[in-house]
């Protein structure tokens, strides 16, 4: 039996603002390059799950020799309610289905084709500690080499701990808040309201506060609350 795979698109972009299925990503849309790679590494049947924006998305993806199913409840629903619709329709049809939101459009054939010969019956790709720790770095690596400005894009505020110098939080489209670091990760009620949260280093400091340790409040990373915490033992304060 064939292989397949199922794109959810139904949703309606509400942090973006745009409609992310059609943003360009090089010369061609994230939704085509999804589709794009899916079918390189072999998926002989492919369904987009649209919702928001139907006829539109369907209007674009047309010559891309897709499947289209609707979600018309996608106001109301889940990723994985429009998951389910495509996934029953392949059901009886293909062997093997692979899984994808549409905006997530930078993975490679290869690591489709690696999925799909493991072997197992649910594989899931993930950036383990090494690779992660490598992207950063070579992060690192461009900026120092001419001072060269990176722009990252990111919810983690763990990995931007380490690497901003400003940041510019958005919301559905909108600027929320921009400052260094410290000025944003002080603003935790606020961050979180748009749901963001702050480094695991920041809310170490607050559950400390929080105990009686007399810490600064707009520590956020483990090596400040490490001296900080140190500093009072040496002065003989901390709890």
């Amino acid at each position: 039996m064939e292989t397949g795979a199922v794109v959810v698109a139904a949703g309606m972009s509400s942090r973006m603002g745009d409609f992310k299925p059609m943003l360009s990503i090089g010369s061609i849309s994230i939704a085509q390059r999804v589709v794009a790679t899916l079918k390189q590494a072999g998926a002989a049947r492919v369904v987009v799950v649209t919702g928001y924006n139907a006829e539109e998305l369907e209007r674009h993806l047309a010559s891309s020799g897709v499947v289209f199913l609707r979600n018309e409840n996608y106001r109301t629903t889940h990723m994985f309610d429009s998951a389910l619709i495509g996934l029953r329709y392949l059901r009886d049809k293909c062997r093997q289905v692979l899984f994808t939101p549409v905006d997530i459009p930078l993975f490679t054939s290869a690591t489709v084709e690696a999925l799909l010969s493991s072997g197992a019956e649910l594989a899931c790709p993930v950036c383990g500690p090494a690779g992660r720790n490598s992207i950063l770095q070579m992060i690192r690596d461009l900026h120092a080499a001419g001072g060269l400005t990176v722009i990252m894009v990111s919810h983690s505020m763990d990995d931007i701990s380490t690497l901003a110098t400003r940041l510019v939080v958005m919301s559905r489209g909108e600027l929320v808040m921009t400052g260094t670091p410290r000025e944003v990760f002080t603003q935790q009620e606020k961050l979180r309201s748009i749901g963001l949260g702050v480094p695991q280093a920041a809310e170490l400091t607050h559950a400390l506060i929080a105990e009686g340790f007399d810490l600064p409040g707009d520590l956020y990373t483990l090596d400040e609350v490490c001296h900080a915490i140190l500093a009072l033992k040496k002065e003989g304060r901390a709890c």
